[in-house]
């Protein structure tokens, strides 16, 4: 009950800044519903529909799940209702499942502080021509990056989508240049297993490109695990690149910041302003009250997704996805 008064109490505070980071418009969902010839009536009776369902699963938070958030589940999943209820369900069973990336984030907390104020993730303001968000992730040569901290401050801007973004599709850059073997050393199986679980079936963005730039010799093998986990459409969208300058012919050079030779603000000045937001007070309260916005599986009445890679009584298991 205390996620439900943050978010009715905050709803507005929370996408206050939604058009200063990313450009939304009015505008967005109604191109994105022409394009996918799904009408406002049938918009709504989807909608209708998986707040019923919600409403009748006794293991799940209820007051979490608002009308907006539904809209942008739904765009991620090409108006397929079955796919945002498993999503969902899976969005919260998972959470004390995987607490090192999805608890404890506090935006003023020191190691996630460290990660904002860092800009390793640089989501662009502006998005292409055809409507797709680009985010990046820059590396530094710094010796003591925690992985595990990049990836939870990752999944905090995902959630502020879920929130304030269209959704309508993404492009995701990882620049690689400073990156070293030491950090690389960070990923091993199980963690990329559960980044993969979660992006897959818990928060499932709608990639339509991944590009990799400056790819060490020593990051083959970590990229043949996270490859054994992703969707065959994916492996698909996944593109390699000797020099960044490459990308401009899939992603107008325009849009990126400065230090990538576009027109906008710089990687910092573009971070600065996403730390600003999460560290509000609105942000911060809603990131320490998801600790505790999670399933009840004691009111469970069946098995989950995330039974296939925990088991039932949490320990891990071996997951193949195919």
């Amino acid at each position: 009950m205390t996620v439900y008064s943050i978010e009715q109490k905050s709803g507005d505070e929370l996408s206050k800044d939604a058009n200063k980071l990313l450009n939304i418009t009015s505008e967005d969902i109604d191109v994105i519903l022409k394009t996918n010839c799904i009408s406002k009536t049938d918009l709504k009776y989807m909608v209708c529909n998986i707040k019923d369902w919600y409403q009748k699963q006794p293991h799940l938070p209820q007051g979490a799940l608002n009308d907006e958030i539904i809209i942008r589940r739904l765009v991620t999943q090409s108006f397929s209702v079955e796919k945002v209820k498993k999503k969902v369900d899976n969005y919260y069973t998972i959470r004390r499942k995987v607490p090192e990336v999805l608890c404890n984030r506090d935006p003023l907390s020191p190691p996630v502080d460290k990660c904002l104020k860092q800009g390793y993730w640089v989501v662009l303001p502006k998005k292409t021509p055809d409507n797709k968000r680009v985010n990046i992730y820059r590396s530094t040569p710094s010796s003591d990056i925690i992985v595990m901290d990049i990836i939870k401050v990752a999944f905090m801007i995902g959630d502020f989508r879920l929130h304030c973004d269209d959704m309508g599709g993404d492009h995701w850059i990882f620049d690689f240049k400073h990156n070293t073997l030491q950090q690389a050393s960070q990923f091993n199986p199980l963690l990329i297993m559960k980044i993969m679980f979660y992006l897959n079936y818990c928060f499932g963005p709608k990639v339509v490109g991944m590009h990799l730039v400056n790819l060490p010799p020593f990051a083959a093998t970590i990229l043949a695990i996270f490859k054994k986990h992703m969707t065959a459409k994916m492996v698909q969208r996944l593109h390699t690149y000797e020099k960044f300058d490459e990308l401009y012919d899939v992603i107008p050079k325009n849009i990126f910041p400065k230090e990538y030779g576009g027109d906008e603000k710089s990687c910092q000045e573009i971070s600065d302003e996403w730390m600003k937001t999460f560290q509000s007070s609105p942000w911060r309260e809603y990131f320490i009250a998801q600790d505790n916005v999670c399933t009840d599986e004691s009111k469970r009445l069946g098995p989950t997704k995330t039974d296939e890679l925990f088991g039932v009584a949490g320990s891990f298991r071996k997951l193949d996805i195919d």
